[in-house]
């Protein structure tokens, strides 16, 4: 093979590579997200539960399907809680919970008003959530332990989109969690015992700001 036909060939290649990007960018556009989301269980005489996530991603939208987008998100998150109870015995408790998560959430959108700057949302979000707990079951082991785990959990979140003149908007959310702490607290008993059995955190709500 000549020099000017490899020339020529990495010249087509090159062309081509700069066609197919050119029109990606015009069939996918997205704007970067920073948001806080709630989630929290029962709050009773016996047992409070609830915490926060700090996540960032970037939310990608398709030209020719303007109603549906798909945002991979990273964050970081604490969740803690107490108890004076359990199924199996009376237990004074309370740990803390660091966690870091990685999430996709494909959002199908409806607008409200003719100006389309007023959305109607529902996100499905899918997470895996790497938890590292301190973990205190007073009366029972009288020391502090320590406990890691990955938990897959859902969440359904229904929102109220708001587009700025400027371009930004910002969502705000209620929603429902399938997140369950029980085998992160659990970690490191002895087999047959177990102190935690209902730490759900089924209540969600956040905010989440998009540029």
């Amino acid at each position: 093979m000549t020099m000017s036909v490899r020339r020529l060939i990495i010249f087509c290649i090159f062309v081509t590579c700069s066609h197919i990007t050119v029109h990606s960018r015009d069939f996918i556009k997205g704007s970067f997200s920073i948001g806080l989301d709630g989630l929290f269980g029962d709050f009773d005489s016996n047992q409070k539960l609830g915490g926060g996530i700090l996540h960032g991603g970037y939310d990608f939208f398709f030209h020719r399907i303007s109603f549906l987008s798909v945002e991979p998100k990273i964050g970081v998150g604490y969740f803690g809680g107490n108890k004076t109870s359990t199924l199996s015995t009376a237990v004074v408790a309370n740990y803390g919970i660091t966690c870091f998560t990685t999430s996709i959430s494909p959002k199908v959108y409806c607008s409200l008003n003719p100006d389309n700057n007023i959305l109607l949302s529902l996100e499905n979000e899918f997470s895996l959530l790497n938890g590292f707990a301190n973990i205190k079951d007073q009366n029972s082991i009288h020391v502090r332990r320590n406990s890691n785990f990955f938990q897959f959990y859902y969440t359904v979140k229904i929102g109220l989109t708001l587009k700025t003149p400027k371009g930004c908007k910002f969502t705000v959310w209620v929603g429902g969690s399938t997140l369950r702490l029980d085998n992160i607290l659990n970690g490191n008993i002895p087999s047959g015992e177990k102190y935690y059995s209902k730490e759900t955190l089924p209540y969600a709500a956040g905010i989440n700001f998009y540029i």
